[in-house]
């Protein structure tokens, strides 16, 4: 008796009828010189199936019957696992040498040693029914303790706040690309104000108005992360789409800070 690892996606997987897609990857790879054979597993040998795109393992059989000439491999005392990739290693570091998880490896069925099988089983199973879970414990074991406390000295820049509340005043609380606010009850509202050329980080923008957009928290975040384009002082661009901005008189954008922005590296983002 042997082991295999067989890889499969969510494309190829269908639980509960695994010879379906035993019979698609003998269909898709059968014949390509760089994947097992499907032939070559026989009756009684173990497979374990390894779904890719998850990267996980979803499920354990014996071979019925080896391939015959339609292509079907059947299979046997089936049973269904879920365990992540990642908490397998967590809870056995040897399972990271098995060479059929290696990056780089094409075959679509690998064979294994017993020794590997019963090392990969073993972690698997004592997942139970819920790995995330056991994934979580394994990464934070002290989960149930208080978070620890440090004494940190913090330097902040001091913005100039009645400069911000008169401009979220001017736009009546309301992102200046979507028109959007987040409304309270009883005339309260919120939004943001980004500062196009940083205040800190050795940026030393100026807290100006002109120096100021008032946003969405969903835009300031974009904004954060570099991916707005500026078109012009009235108009940007978002993945290819360009937004009007609402402009109010007498806020106007800085040519300087608008420049400044696209000069900056991603590196500098927040």
């Amino acid at each position: 008796m042997k082991s295999w690892v067989y890889k499969c996606n969510k494309q190829t997987k269908h639980e509960g009828d695994w010879h379906l897609f035993f019979k698609h990857a003998y269909e898709m790879w059968g014949s390509s010189e760089d994947v097992f054979d499907l032939s070559k597993l026989k009756r009684n040998d173990r497979v374990i199936a390894y779904q890719t795109d998850t990267k996980e393992i979803v499920g354990l059989a014996k071979v019925r019957q080896s391939c015959n000439r339609d292509g079907y491999l059947y299979l046997k005392d089936r049973e269904l696992i879920n365990a992540k990739f990642i908490a397998l290693k967590a809870a056995d570091p040897e399972i990271a040498k098995i060479a059929a998880f290696h990056r780089g490896v094409p075959k679509t069925i690998y064979d294994i040693s017993e020794a590997e099988a019963e090392r990969l089983l073993a972690a698997a199973k004592a997942f139970g029914d819920d790995p995330l879970e056991h994934e979580a414990l394994l990464c934070d074991p002290d989960i149930d303790a208080p978070p620890k406390r440090i004494e940190t000295m913090v330097r902040r820049i001091i913005r100039d706040t009645p400069a911000t509340r008169l401009l979220k005043k001017q736009y009546d609380y309301r992102c200046q690309i979507c028109n959007c606010r987040i409304e309270f009850g009883g005339d309260r509202y919120y939004v943001e104000v980004h500062h196009i050329q940083p205040l800190g980080g050795g940026h030393n923008g100026c807290d100006a108005q002109s120096n100021m957009l008032v946003l969405c928290p969903n835009h300031h975040a974009m904004f954060d992360l570099h991916i707005p384009e500026f078109v012009s002082a009235k108009r940007v661009r978002i993945r290819g789409t360009n937004y009007d901005l609402t402009l109010r008189h007498p806020h106007s954008i800085s040519p300087t800070a608008m420049a400044y922005y696209k000069s900056m590296p991603m590196d500098c983002m927040k």
